[in-house]
């Protein structure tokens, strides 16, 4: 049963209704998910998803959500599964906890604090978009509240789960329905990978040692059900096709651009608190 008072019930629609019940979440959980969303209500909430569902279909900007579900094995194939799709030109829209794991990752390559002042800039420019969030918010919460972070986004056409969780098959047909929107879950455990920090710095490079072609396979390895989906490839060729991307220049490019971004983003910054204390 659905721990809310009535008035909540009655502003919700039968799908949202259903998937807070999905989660059993509380009253309080509601609350922490809404703040999350910078929704004062439920009813503000609802009104936000209808108005996203109406505009959808009238989109032409499509973007791919990519939902990172948090307290997973730590790996560095779930950071690189968002390079990858970018790279295979979706517009990509990154959603994940700020986990030390993954923040450490990505700050080899990237200024983390400027990607996230500048994210709408990020998107349009680079095809990519980090959202690394520092929430509190337990598993569940975060996963029911990343998933309707995406279905606020009007442009959001697909989105990908990637973590245990997964959606009762009833409710993820009648969210996908009610939002026109496609939902991939990937579930499948992904590798546990420990790096050195010059080994970090030449995970792209096109010369690899034993060590690094050995993770390049892994990566592939774990990420070739989603690329396998997206590009509508058998797991094998998927896994093929990743291992070619990891010695390409493709990934290299990315990486190395959205690096070079962050950094004129945070000295611009600096510029203006430079600017702002003179």
């Amino acid at each position: 049963m659905l721990r809310f008072i009535g008035d909540q019930l009655s502003a919700m629609s039968l799908e949202l209704q259903n998937l807070f019940h999905a989660f059993a979440l509380s009253e309080q959980q509601l609350k922490h998910i809404l703040l999350y969303l910078d929704c004062k209500d439920v009813e503000t909430l609802q009104r936000g998803l209808n108005q996203a569902a109406e505009k959808r279909a009238l989109q032409s900007v499509t973007q791919l959500y990519v939902l990172q579900q948090s307290e997973q094995t730590p790996s560095i194939s779930y950071a690189i599964a968002p390079l990858l799709c970018s790279v295979l030109d979706h517009s990509t829209h990154y959603v994940a906890q700020a986990e030390a794991w993954l923040t450490n990752f990505y700050q080899h390559y990237f200024r983390i604090d400027a990607l996230a002042s500048a994210k709408a800039q990020s998107l349009n420019n680079m095809q990519l978009c980090l959202a690394l969030s520092e929430t509190q918010l337990s598993p569940t919460e975060f996963y029911v509240a990343s998933l309707l972070q995406a279905l606020l986004d009007p442009n959001a056409k697909k989105i990908v789960t990637l973590g245990q969780q997964q959606l009762i098959a009833e409710l993820k047909q009648q969210l996908m329905a009610y939002y026109a929107v496609e939902i991939l879950e990937i579930c499948s455990s992904f590798s546990t990978i420990e790096l050195t920090e010059t080994q970090t710095k030449k995970l792209f490079w096109k010369r690899k040692d034993e060590t690094l072609a050995q993770v390049s396979q892994q990566i592939a390895y774990d990420n070739s059900p989603l690329i396998a989906k997206l590009c509508d490839l058998s797991r094998m060729d998927a896994e093929r096709f990743i291992d070619d991307l990891m010695y390409g220049e493709h990934v290299f490019e990315k990486v190395s651009v959205l690096g070079e971004f962050s950094d004129t983003v945070y000295k611009h910054q600096q510029e203006i608190l430079h600017k702002m204390s003179a």
